[in-house]
């Protein structure tokens, strides 16, 4: 649930929230109230308005977002896989995804991005409904684009235009890919010990620095 948190700023249908006259909630009940239900009916409008979706008189479609595809993905799958299974809305919601899936599949989607998505695929992978929920053709697309080698040289494992605090996110990429069945686990390994490597020369000082020893704290 915490990627679902990390998405509302992102993906939200309306900033307005109701005022709260009682205690907080959880953050499992704030989730299961009142983000589910946000993310089924961005669905239900994206569906609608495909590329000229607007949140807050902002369209969404703008090409600021490097990230976008990979955001929607995560926050439809943590929706898909909160269904029961015996739920009779399940197939179509399945077929929604497929819907969207096609309509990003050929956007920009870089490092996070494609984190997000590879997260989002292996999360329908687990429930079983990942081979319902995308077509042959934008999974095959999806395998090719949804790579750690897009900012990762793969002959050296060096990074390519990245602070290294991102080699965090090739491991997450290549270890997702891994449990999806596209790779082995040669480049997790591979990555690991980059990272490793680098933490044990320039990471004394209590934090990862995302250069090469200039003492800047790792951000995203």
């Amino acid at each position: 649930m915490r990627i679902a948190l990390l998405l509302l700023g992102a993906l939200t249908v309306s900033t307005q929230q109701p005022a709260m006259s009682q205690a907080p909630a959880s953050f499992n009940g704030i989730v299961q109230a009142r983000i589910l239900p946000q993310t089924a009916a961005l669905l239900r409008q994206l569906l609608k308005d495909k590329r000229k979706l607007s949140i807050d008189g902002t369209p969404v479609f703008n090409g600021s977002d490097k990230f976008l595809p990979g955001k929607i993905a995560i926050a439809l799958a943590e929706y898909l896989v909160s269904i029961p299974k015996n739920d009779p809305r399940l197939p179509q919601l399945l077929k929604d995804f497929g819907e969207v899936a096609r309509l990003t599949v050929d956007d920009a989607n870089d490092s996070w991005g494609a984190y997000y998505y590879v997260l989002a695929l292996d999360k329908l992978r687990d429930a079983g409904f990942v081979d319902r929920a995308v077509d042959r053709l934008t999974y095959a697309k999806l395998r090719v684009r949804l790579d750690w080698r897009m900012f990762v040289d793969p002959a050296t494992y060096e990074l390519i235009d990245h602070p290294n605090n991102y080699y965090v996110v090739a491991l997450g990429i290549a270890r997702l890919r891994h449990h999806m069945g596209w790779e082995d686990e040669t480049g997790g390994n591979a990555i690991y010990g980059k990272i490793a490597e680098h933490y044990r020369k320039y990471s004394a000082f209590g934090f990862a620095d995302e250069t090469d020893g200039e003492g800047r704290p790792a951000r995203r």
